[in-house]
């Protein structure tokens, strides 16, 4: 990543940079969205994150990554349709308006559990994104209940690949955007069995993809 080392990228339809103030782990903030290692949707590395998605205004791929340096920044690449609209969500992407404060003041370490307080200590630069893609959010979470994470992923996995569309831009070779509400809707009972999604998920699934 970013695509190929040897690959330079086309000019990106639009972009944006911000610089954190305090700790920032790209990994760990987007990593968060990742559905395994192989999520044809979404992809984190230490060198930069490639999000295929769908907006209000089209599809976009969006490429994250981070300068080095001191001064280091979060730089927003994005190409297709919806590339100005993902670049302006941006910030909450990346988790730009998490405010820690309250949290790590002294009256509220009192009140937290070690364990908390550990876990916070050791990832100081986690923030949270808001993607606002609520579907994107929901289908994934039916394909996880009550079967191992291995299932789910391979199941999110090869329904990205069955019905989702090809990304714009030059988003890297086998990624997808993720299943929209129409798709799901059409998929077929040997199409839910091929990916091991049993009949109470796929049920579920075309229940929130029929209200979506």
């Amino acid at each position: 990543m970013p695509n190929s080392p040897s690959t330079p990228l086309p000019a990106c339809d639009a972009q944006a940079s911000w610089k954190p103030n305090g700790p920032y782990s790209l990994r760990q903030s987007l990593g968060i969205l990742q559905r395994g290692p192989r999520d044809p949707a979404t992809r984190v590395s230490e060198t930069g994150a490639w999000l295929c998605f769908h907006t209000p205004v089209g599809p976009v791929s969006l490429l994250a990554t981070r300068t080095a340096g001191i001064d280091a920044e979060v730089l927003l690449r994005a190409w297709g349709p919806g590339a100005a609209h993902a670049v302006e969500r941006g910030l909450h992407l990346l988790g730009a308006y998490d405010d820690w404060s309250a949290f790590d003041a002294a009256e509220t370490r009192d009140l937290l559990h070690p364990i908390v307080l550990r876990s916070r200590k050791s990832n100081p630069g986690l923030r949270f994104p808001s993607t606002g893609r609520i579907f994107d959010a929901l289908f994934p979470a039916i394909l996880e209940q009550k079967v191992t994470v291995i299932e789910a992923n391979y199941a999110w996995r090869h329904l990205c690949l069955a019905v989702g569309d090809l990304p714009p831009g030059p988003a890297p070779a086998g990624m997808r955007l993720p299943p929209t509400p129409t798709a799901v809707r059409s998929l077929q009972p040997w199409q839910w069995h091929q990916a091991r999604v049993d009949s109470k998920r796929s049920a579920t699934a075309r229940r929130a993809a029929a209200a979506a």
